[in-house]
């Protein structure tokens, strides 16, 4: 529940990971998490493993000066889910710029509650809002909140896509 801020020069910075090579992963956010880079990636919350689940009711950003800017990034090889009811931003310089990434082998749920606002942006580069996609499932976005995208080179809202089927609401 406190403040947590990663910073690096020239590598990927992390502000907060979950990782179980074989196992399950849950984060859950209710304050303030950011992962902030010049020159490499900055990630807020990074989750990998089996089943993968990202629950945020605070403040989450990934800044980066010259790299990928991400708020949220997950991998579940079962299944990945991130529930959104806060503030997630990703913004790069000369990068591109994620808010929400993630992608599983089985089925990819992505939420943006009433209370959730998704911002992403890049200066000279590409954004997206959200991206999720399924390699051997289902991918499902929905969002009830708000999703701004700013971008020179290509802005995405939302993109779904999923091997047996994508939903969007």
């Amino acid at each position: 529940s406190g403040t947590i801020q990663a910073m690096s020069k020239y590598d990927t910075a992390i502000g907060m990971i979950g990782r179980a090579d074989y196992g399950d992963v849950l984060v859950d956010n209710s304050y303030r998490v950011a992962g902030i880079s010049l020159f490499g990636d900055g990630v807020g919350v990074r989750g990998i493993g089996s089943t993968v689940e990202v629950t945020n009711t605070g403040e989450i950003y990934g800044i980066a000066m010259g790299g990928l800017a991400t708020g949220i990034d997950v991998y579940g090889s079962s299944s990945a889910s991130v529930v959104n009811d806060g503030f997630v931003g990703a913004s790069s310089k000369y990068g591109s710029a994620h808010g929400i990434y993630a992608v599983g082998d089985g089925d990819v749920s992505v939420t943006n509650g009433e209370y959730g606002e998704i911002d992403a942006s890049a200066s000279h580069g590409a954004a997206w809002g959200v991206i999720g996609y399924s390699i051997g499932g289902t991918t499902t976005v929905g969002n009830a909140g708000t999703i701004a995208v700013l971008a020179q080179a290509g802005a995405t809202g939302i993109y779904a896509g999923g091997v047996a089927g994508a939903t969007v609401t």
